[in-house]
C-alpha cells in the first residue's frame, strides 16, 4: 500500500487581511467543486476544504510530494500569476497539530471560541457525503472534533465567544442600551439566527431577512420579526442598527442601493467575502465594523494547549499503528516459523499464541510505537533468525 503524505494549505487572520481572505472563501457550491475537481488527481486521496470567517485551508493526503501552495491556489480558482502572497504550509505531524490547535480556538481572531468545532465538522461531512475524505483525514478531522468539544468544556465561557456575541456586546457598549433601538439582520444562517437571538435578550426590536420559508418551519427565534429579503432596502430605511452575516458570494447592500434611503447609524458586517460594500459607509457618519475588528486578545490557556497536543498524540498513534500493521504481521510470521522450525508445535496453535502475544505486547505500546521502530526490531529478529 502506497504511503499517503498529509498536506494543509491556508490563509488565515493573523497575516492575510479580510479583502484578501476574500478571494480565498469557499461557499458550499464552490467547495464542492474544488474537492471534487482536486480529487481527480490520481496522487490526491483525499480532501477537506475548512473555510471561515477567519481561514481558508485544504487539508490534502498525496502519495507524492506536492506543491500544497498551488494545490490551495487552484482550490480557490486563483491564478499563480496573480497572487504572491502568503499562503502557509503545513506537512505531516505539523499540519496535525495545526488542525487540533485551530479546533480548541487557539488560531481563532476570538480566541477560545467554540463555533470552529461545527465548522470543522461539517467541512468533514461534506468530503465524506461525496466519498473524498480518505481514512487518514476522517479519522483526524473526527479526533479534531472530539479534541475540540473536550477543550471548550475547559472554558466555562466558551458559549460567549463567537462573533456574533462580540458584535452584540460591541453594540451594547456603544449604545448604551437596545432599548427602543431597531435593528435589522440580514442573513438566516446559524450567525444571523444567533444575532437575532442575542439582540431579542438585549430588548432590542429586531427584524431578520428570510430568502424562503418552508411551511410548519420555525427558524425565526420567538419575538422576532421577520421579512423578506427583497424588502430588505426598505427595512434599512427605518433600522439603527444593521448586522448582515450571509455566506453570499454578492454584497447584501451596495453603495448604488443605499442612495434614497436612510442609513442606520451602526453597521456590522460578519461575512466573508464582505457583504457591505465599502461605498455605503466610507465618508458617512457610520460606525462600521467588520469580522476582524471583533478579535480579541484574550489568552489561552496552558491546559487548552495540552488538549490539543493530547489530541495530535492520539491521532499519530492511531495513524503509527496502521502504517506498522504490515511490519507486525511480518513479525509473527517470522516468530511463527521459527517456533515451527525448532518444536513439534502444530501450525494453527502457533500462529494463534504468537499472534495473541504479539498483539498484547504491542497493544500496550502504541502509543510508543512508529513503524520505523518496529521495522528496526523486524530487522533485528531477522537477523538472529536463521530461518
Amino acid at each position: 500500500m502506497t504511503k499517503n503524505m498529509l498536506f494543509c494549505a491556508g490563509v488565515d487572520h493573523k497575516d492575510t487581511p479580510l479583502s484578501v481572505r476574500s478571494l480565498f472563501a469557499f461557499d458550499d457550491e464552490k467547495a464542492e467543486r474544488a474537492i471534487k475537481r482536486l480529487c481527480k488527481s490520481e496522487h490526491i486521496n483525499g480532501c477537506v476544504i475548512l473555510s471561515t470567517c477567519n481561514r481558508s485551508e485544504i487539508y490534502f493526503l498525496s502519495d507524492i510530494e506536492m506543491n500544497a501552495r498551488s494545490i490551495l491556489l487552484e482550490g480557490a480558482e486563483i491564478k499563480e500569476e496573480d497572487f504572491n502572497g502568503r499562503i502557509n504550509v503545513y506537512k505531516g505531524v505539523e499540519a496535525v497539530y495545526h488542525i487540533m490547535e485551530t479546533a480548541c480556538g487557539i488560531n481563532s481572531a476570538i480566541k477560545g471560541e467554540s463555533q470552529i468545532i461545527t465548522q470543522i465538522s461539517q467541512s468533514a461531512d461534506m468530503s465524506r457525503g461525496l466519498g473524498l475524505i480518505g481514512s487518514e483525514l476522517d479519522v483526524l478531522f473526527r479526533t479534531a472534533v472530539s479534541t475540540g468539544r473536550s477543550a471548550s468544556l475547559k472554558n466555562t465561557d466558551s458559549s460567549r465567544l463567537s462573533s456574533a456575541h462580540k458584535a452584540v456586546e460591541l453594540l451594547e457598549t456603544e449604545l448604551g442600551s437596545f432599548e427602543g433601538k431597531k435593528c435589522l439582520v440580514i442573513g438566516n444562517g446559524r450567525v444571523g439566527l444567533l444575532c437575532a437571538r442575542l439582540l431579542l435578550e438585549k430588548g432590542a426590536d429586531t427584524q431578520i431577512t428570510l430568502r424562503s420559508y418552508k411551511h410548519g418551519e420555525s427558524i425565526v427565534p420567538a419575538g422576532c420579526k421577520s421579512i423578506s429579503y427583497s424588502d430588505r432596502l426598505s427595512a434599512i430605511d427605518k433600522c439603527d442598527v444593521l448586522l448582515s452575516a450571509t455566506k453570499s458570494p454578492h454584497f447584501t447592500l451596495t453603495a448604488a442601493m443605499a442612495e434614497g434611503i436612510r442609513l442606520p447609524g451602526y453597521i456590522v458586517d460578519l461575512a466573508v467575502p464582505s457583504d457591505i460594500e465599502s461605498g455605503v459607509y466610507e465618508n458617512r457618519d457610520i460606525k462600521y465594523y467588520n469580522i476582524d475588528m471583533l478579535a480579541s486578545d484574550d489568552t489561552i490557556g496552558s491546559e487548552i494547549y495540552d488538549i490539543a497536543e493530547s489530541g495530535a498524540s492520539e491521532y499519530m498513534s492511531w495513524y503509527n499503528y496502521r502504517e506498522s500493521l504490515e511490519t507486525i504481521e511480518k513479525i509473527k510470521d517470522m516468530i511463527t516459523r521459527r517456533i515451527l522450525a525448532s518444536s513439534d508445535a502444530d501450525k494453527e496453535s502457533a500462529e494463534f499464541s504468537v499472534s495473541r502475544a504479539v498483539d498484547m505486547l504491542l497493544g500496550g505500546m502504541k502509543e510508543s510505537i512508529t513503524p520505523e521502530s518496529l521495522k528496526k526490531c523486524y530487522d533485528k529478529i531477522k537477523g538472529r533468525a536463521r530461518l
